[in-house]
């Protein structure tokens, strides 16, 4: 007989096939082939197999230094975007670091110095701001080490930071003093003469 003619023949033979073949493609945990009775039945059409999924890691997790979420090989990228040279990182002492320069004029140099434990991480930032001191310009200076208070970690306070920074340099003495606070969770200190004025960032130490 051909499959016409079963399916003009009596509706309780179809019905009859149906759910012996949708039960036999569940017990073997395979695909139903009969939808609409698989539906009436509450039987699942998926296969009963198990699948592993690989769990990844959130996509926000950054590197945890002292900086937590600064990544040392992408600030170096973003400076160097910015017309700095910046070094391959150099370990010593197990630390790495990493030097980007950008030489503004003959006499003036902008040096920003990246330090972390791991390859990637940052611990501490030094930003040193080069200036003869025949041509020492307060604003030149200012420029460069706001920029740097205002790189971005996780929990900082950037406009605190870069609102700090220009009050301490338009008050430092040209021979130099140092200052310190604490902002967004990380040590902020301001030292050196005129010719070269330094911000530093990094995890509180035991005596602040």
């Amino acid at each position: 007989m051909g499959l016409a003619e079963f399916w003009r023949g009596g509706w309780i033979n179809r019905l009859l096939v149906l759910i012996g073949g949708a039960m036999a493609a569940f017990i073997c945990g395979g695909v139903v082939f009969y939808p609409e009775v698989s539906s009436w039945l509450g039987i699942s059409t998926r296969s009963s197999r198990s699948t592993t999924v690989a769990t990844l890691p959130p996509a926000n997790i950054g590197p945890q230094g002292d900086l937590p979420g600064l990544n040392a090989a992408m600030l170096a990228e973003e400076y160097a975007q910015k017309d700095f040279t910046c070094s391959q990182p150099e370990q010593s002492g197990g630390v790495y670091k990493r030097v980007c320069v950008r030489e503004i004029e003959n006499d003036v140099r902008f040096q920003l110095e990246i330090y972390g434990r791991e390859e990637i991480s940052v611990d501490r930032l030094v930003a040193i701001a080069f200036q003869t001191d025949e041509k020492y310009d307060f604003l030149v200076a200012t420029r460069f080490l706001e920029e740097v208070a205002l790189i971005e970690y996780t929990g900082s306070a950037s406009d605190q930071g870069k609102t700090w920074v220009r009050g301490q340099l338009s008050i430092m003495p040209r021979v130099g003093s140092e200052f310190e606070t604490l902002i967004g969770g990380i040590q902020f200190r301001m030292y050196g003469p005129s010719t070269e004025r330094t911000l530093e960032m990094m995890k509180p130490t035991a005596s602040s």
